[in-house]
Parts: C-alpha cells; structure tokens; sequence
C-alpha cells in the first residue's frame, strides 16, 4: 500500500519508500542508516513551489562559430543538381576497368564512392534538418504574434474593471474624447504643414517672377549694349566730345545751358575742393546744432513764449474748428 504523501514528512516518506518490501515498523522517525545527519534531507525544510534554475557546468574552452553550411548566395546547395555535380562520376574514358586495377587503386575507387555517398546523405539531411527548424521557428513566431494579438484585443476583465481607480475620459488614452483631441491635433498640424508648403511655394514663384522680369528687362536693354570697337568709338565721342555742331544731350543741360559732354558741368572737383565741403558741412552743422540749443534753452525757460503759443494753439482751433 503506498503511503498518503500528504499525511506524513518527507523523511518518512523517504524512507518508506525505500522499504516498503519490507514490514512496516510501529517508529515514524527517521532512521539512520536511512536518513543520516550529513544528509540534506535530514531536517524536514518544505521547498516552494517554483522549481530551482537548472545548474549547468560551464566548459571551459571556447567552441568555434558553426559554419554555415547553406548561405543564402547559395540557395541551391541542397538541391539534387548541386549533390549531382558534387559527387559527379569519372568520365568513362577516364575509367579503369575493374580487373586491371591493383588492390590499392581498387581501395582508393570503394573509398570515393563510400565518400561520395556520404556527402550525399549528410547535405540531404543537415538541408532536411534546416529546413524543418525553419518551419519551426516560424510557426512558433507565428504563434506568439497571434497570442500577442490576442492578449491586446482582449476586452477588459470584469473584475478588473469594476475595482480600477475612476478616470476621467480626458485621462483616459483610449477614450473617445482623447482620440478626437488626437485627431483635432494631427488634423491642425497637418493643415499648418501644408499652408507652410503654400507660403513656400508662392515665395518661390515670387522669386521666379523677379527673375524672370529682371531677365526680361536685359534681353529688352541688350540692344544698347557696346559689343564692338565701333560702337565703343561712337559712345565715346557722344559722351566726352565737346564740338557745339553737335546736338545738345539732355543729361548733360545744367543752369549754364546745353552741352554736348559731360564737361559741360565744368573741372571735376579736387580734393582741396573735397576737403573743404566737408569741414564747411561740419562747421555748419555745429553751429546750427549750437543755434538749435540755444533756442530751446531760452524756449524752455520763457514762460511768456509758452503762454503765447498756448493762445496761438487755441485761436488755432477754433478758427479751424478742429483739435491742433
């Protein structure tokens, strides 16, 4: 009668286990011979319920990377015409009829064929092996992306549901109203992205108008361009020649009358002449600058000038009816 496991310790158990041929004794404890004290199963310590992490020796060395037998630049490794060619045969001419060969050669013709064949046998095989480990690989991956599919297109459990802390529909990421916000933000910035695209695409005809006018206004002026040494006389003579036979150019008519050149405008002016404007302009600013301070001095300090310009202000508006 095999004993109830649940009943007794596991010492106990042990040890009826291992004599249970025998008369069972009216001592439950442990006996010695059965159970010792170096024993880890002396002293009765219940184990849990998730079993302990396999221990694996490690070796010591370092195994070489496996070679890979099929590489993908050769997808007809393990087909029949590959093993045919592999393990091809001598040509008959090449061939040595059976009786002349000596017992070595004869040796050497039974060892390539048994070579042959085993070539033949280990490709079909370790392709077979591959092949199967690949289906299974995939129907595995396969399985897990339909369980994981499932598990996210579950509904929510009752319980669940019925004990989760309240959450708003604002905070709640799946959620009609989050999902219509969502919606509402990728709807403004893609209306924001395509007005940006129309912005740059009419800036970039604007800029091509531009081009296209200024390209226009100098093929239309190309025709007074200088292009020869004739030309070139010609517009020389027009701008720098004073004869008065010639007739007067309307750039060059000043206050002294018409010319036919620009010298028509008299000397160029030196740089003395340069020189003096500049500190003229300079002494005149200052002094105008002067002038201007002190009249707003005195203005600021005339109580009269200001009274005076009040009335003038008022007489203004009401001779013009509006506000000065």
């Amino acid at each position: 009668m095999e004993p109830i496991k649940g009943s007794i310790c596991r010492s106990c158990r042990q040890r009826l286990s291992t004599q249970h041929h025998k008369a069972r004794p009216f001592s439950t404890s442990a006996t010695r011979r059965v159970v010792p004290p170096e024993s880890p199963h002396y002293v009765d310590i219940p184990s849990s319920y998730q079993p302990y992490m396999p221990y694996f020796k490690q070796q010591k060395g370092t195994l070489p990377v496996p070679r890979e037998l099929f590489p993908a630049s050769r997808p007809d490794k393990g087909s029949p015409e590959y093993l045919t060619n592999a393990t091809a045969d001598p040509l008959d001419k090449n061939k040595t009829p059976t009786h002349k060969l000596t017992e070595p050669a004869r040796h050497r013709t039974k060892m390539s064929e048994v070579r042959k064949s085993q070539l033949r046998e280990g490709l079909t095989g370790l392709h077979a092996r591959k092949e199967a480990e690949i289906n299974t690989m995939a129907r595995a991956s396969r399985a897990k992306q339909l369980q994981r599919d499932a598990l996210l297109k579950q509904s929510e459990r009752e319980d669940a549901r019925l004990t989760n802390v309240s959450t708003t529909k604002e905070m709640d990421p799946n959620s009609t109203t989050s999902l219509a916000a969502l919606e509402a933000e990728v709807a403004i910035t893609k209306k924001l992205h395509e007005q940006k695209l129309a912005n740059l695409e009419r800036v970039q005809a604007e800029k091509d108008a531009i081009k296209m006018d200024a390209l226009h206004t100098l093929y239309m002026n190309a025709r007074k361009f200088v292009t020869t040494e004739k030309q070139l006389d010609e517009m020389i003579r027009k701008q720098f020649d004073s004869d008065p036979n010639l007739t007067s150019h309307a750039d060059f008519e000043t206050t002294r009358g018409k010319g036919t050149s620009m010298w028509n405008f008299g000397p160029p002016d030196s740089v003395k002449d340069m020189v003096n404007e500049a500190t003229n302009k300079t002494r005149n600013e200052s002094m105008a600058n002067a002038m201007g301070r002190i009249i707003k001095d005195t203005v600021a300090t005339s109580a009269k000038f200001r009274k005076d310009q009040e009335r003038m202000r008022k007489i203004a508006e009401k001779l013009s009816g509006g506000k000065m």
